[in-house]
């Protein structure tokens, strides 16, 4: 079996180190030998100017990123190809970047560190807590359940929103369709959206959705910045429909210099990096190996997407 491997994402040591720990495959960092490739580990990114029938003896890919949006999963299926995603590995630092972000704007951090510079010494009132909230999770997967988990130590009442209704672990509820939909969006405090971008929900977060959602609700993205109608959040903050939004993520990415949500009250901006971590390139070097063990056993392998 032979694997073709980004090495911008793992260096040559570690993966010479996983060849070794899992032996019967042979590893490639050569674009030029993606005819002879059996499986490649790449970005989703990758197949932009890549088509499959330059790989006619693919069977498997594993991505190293959680989100997968802009592949076509259909061609895969043609294919039986096998596509697995990598979203145990970012699910723990996202979630803690969830509650970095709830915090800040909570607790209004960037008033008393910009307090420090000068030397002031302002109280400045606090209105919200996470403690006896409630916590609405569109999109009750991997990053879902640990978001959840968290909030559930905070003494907050989670409901996941998912495509079907299956028991999700330290969820409350769990609501599926238009009408559950709805109910999260009308008893949350914080609406955490933590589900991929695809054709059904380019957008899902437009003007009518934010009209929704409690005029105190605050609004958390740390999936894709395509789910959101960028000027519908803009006017929904701007006139106070919602009290605060916090964005990993916009559309498009880098967000301009000279875009208004840069300027708008009550809104924290990073910049896409929810998902680092130090333990980043343990965590993704565990998946691959179990995930080329499996295979090289027939097994069923972790985190199959289609």
């Amino acid at each position: 079996m032979l694997i073709y491997m980004d090495d911008r994402f793992l260096d040559l040591d570690t993966l010479y180190a996983l060849a070794e720990t899992t032996k019967g495959f042979s590893i490639t960092t050569d674009p030029n030998d993606l005819s002879k490739v059996d499986v490649v580990m790449v970005m989703p990114s990758f197949f932009k100017d890549k088509e499959l029938n330059m790989m006619p003896k693919l069977s498997w890919v594993q991505l190293m990123a959680a989100g997968y949006d802009g592949l076509d999963l259909e061609a895969f299926r043609k294919r039986n190809i096998v596509v697995t995603n990598a979203k145990d590995v970012y699910s723990i630092q996202i979630a803690e970047d969830v509650f970095s972000k709830i915090l800040f704007l909570n607790r209004h951090l960037d008033r008393y560190h910009a307090q420090m510079k000068t030397k002031v010494w302002d109280r400045h009132r606090v209105n919200h807590e996470i403690y006896g909230s409630v916590a609405g999770i569109v999109g009750a997967g991997a990053i879902g359940i640990e978001i959840a988990k968290r909030m559930k130590a905070f003494g907050a009442k989670t409901i996941g929103y998912r495509t079907r209704q299956v028991e999700t672990p330290h969820m409350d509820e769990t609501v599926t369709g238009p009408a559950g939909f709805d109910r999260l969006l009308h008893e949350s405090d914080y609406v955490i959206a933590a589900l991929p971008l695809t054709k059904h929900t380019k957008h899902i977060f437009d003007a009518t959705v934010f009209a929704k959602m409690k005029k105190n609700a605050m609004f958390v993205n740390i999936a894709r910045g395509g789910i959101v109608s960028q000027d519908a959040l803009v006017h929904a903050l701007k006139t106070k429909t919602i009290r605060a939004a916090a964005l990993d993520v916009t559309d498009p990415e880098p967000l301009p210099a000279d875009h208004e949500l840069w300027e708008v009250e009550e809104v924290l901006i990073t910049p896409h990096v929810a998902s680092e971590s130090p333990f980043q390139i343990e965590r993704l070097t565990a998946l691959l190996e179990t995930n080329i063990k499996r295979v090289l056993e027939n097994a069923s392998l972790e985190n199959i997407i289609t």
